[in-house]
């Protein structure tokens, strides 16, 4: 993994760096703007913790590249619900749903079959609430029993979504329409009871944002010290990642085999009514803001990491964005934030140790100069 702007280049015409066009192995020159090039920066909210200014795949299963996407996704999803829930409660009828059916040994044939069921819920719903708005967030989740594989029931693949009624809708009326469209909606054989599915009011929007958003990919689940676990024997993508680096290797060809299967599937998608709500709430909450200015809303952390630090922390970044998460957001540990800061303005020779022992939470106590002698 590379920053963006040590991929840039320069010629006589300006700043350009290298691009390949869709659908070809040919690369051209990409001019841009210098001043445009983004900086390598570690950012905190309450949604979670990334670095940006980093060269990413977009790949939702990606350990490095998908914990920025999530932050934007729980954001997304947690202004929708506070808007709901809030100026506009009893207008509404949110719901969080689970759904599931049963493991399979090939998880693309489970990813399919759980994609036509939900076009099935969603035209039950626009059909029995038609006339009012619906609005769709929706994140596909699988856990893991490699120990079952032989039994052809590795892969447990389900759908974690939102669903927001206009009006009042009852729990039970809601969830029998779904669970009678989800159970009907198959086309694969496969086996669905209606054990497995859940629907619940919505009422804590923080934290079922962050898990919904970190559903769609790994996001949240490794940029936050919320690691899920699965149950009952089963794991969880990072669980699997854990088992490898443990020294696994039947795990990391099950990665592997996994990955092929969700190559090009849409892990997280949001309705157009959704993002209609969104535009909604965020032009009452510039309303709002422009109302009440005394009122300052938190916005997090950003650090602008040197070029001299680019490698070490690029090299430890899950750890570091875990632990700028912990300090900052959960322990609002300030002084030792600041005590980052100042370690990444000098150049000890020792940068990959210190940084170690600053995620760890081992530096705490130190002064600030502390640092000095370490320069060469």
């Amino acid at each position: 993994m590379y920053t963006v702007a040590s991929l840039t280049k320069e010629d006589a015409e300006g700043v350009y760096t290298m691009v390949k066009e869709k659908g070809s192995k040919e690369r051209r020159k990409c001019y841009i703007d210098p001043d445009k090039v983004p900086d390598m920066v570690l950012k905190t909210s309450e949604y979670g913790s990334t670095i940006t200014g980093l060269q990413t795949c977009d790949n939702p299963q990606c350990v490095m590249c998908s914990r920025s996407k999530a932050m934007d996704r729980a954001e997304k999803i947690n202004t929708v619900l506070e808007w709901v829930n809030g100026r506009h409660s009893g207008q509404w009828s949110p719901y969080f749903v689970t759904l599931t059916v049963e493991r399979q040994a090939d998880a693309r044939t489970a990813v399919q079959d759980i994609q036509k069921r939900w076009r099935a819920v969603q035209k039950a719903l626009q059909y029995r609430y038609k006339g009012r708005k619906l609005a769709f967030s929706r994140a596909v989740d699988v856990t893991f029993r490699p120990d079952w594989i032989s039994r052809g029931q590795c892969y447990h693949v389900h759908l974690h979504c939102i669903v927001i009624v206009e009006g009042v809708a009852s729990q039970s009326e809601v969830r029998g329409h779904i669970v009678k469209a989800w159970k009907g909606g198959g086309d694969y054989s496969i086996k669905v009871d209606e054990q497995g599915q859940d629907v619940q009011e919505i009422r804590d929007t923080s934290s079922l944002a962050k898990y919904v958003a970190k559903m769609g990919g790994l996001g949240l689940e490794l940029a936050s010290s919320q690691t899920k676990k699965g149950r009952g024997g089963s794991l969880s993508l990072p669980q699997v990642l854990e088992s490898i680096i443990d020294g696994n290797t039947k795990n990391r060809r099950l990665y592997r085999e996994y990955l092929d299967m969700m190559k090009g599937v849409r892990t997280m998608s949001f309705s157009k009514e959704w993002n209609e709500l969104l535009k909604a709430a965020k032009a009452a909450a510039a309303e709002d803001a422009a109302e009440d200015t005394a009122e300052e809303k938190k916005k997090g952390y950003e650090l602008v990491i040197p070029p001299t630090w680019w490698a070490v922390c690029i090299s430890m970044q899950s750890p570091l964005v875990q632990a700028a998460y912990l300090y900052n957001e959960r322990l609002h540990d300030t002084p030792y934030m600041r005590l980052l800061e100042r370690l990444l303005t000098i150049e000890p020779p020792n940068r990959c140790e210190l940084l170690e022992k600053w995620c760890g939470g081992s530096l705490k106590g130190w002064h600030l100069d502390a640092f000095a002698p370490c320069q060469h």
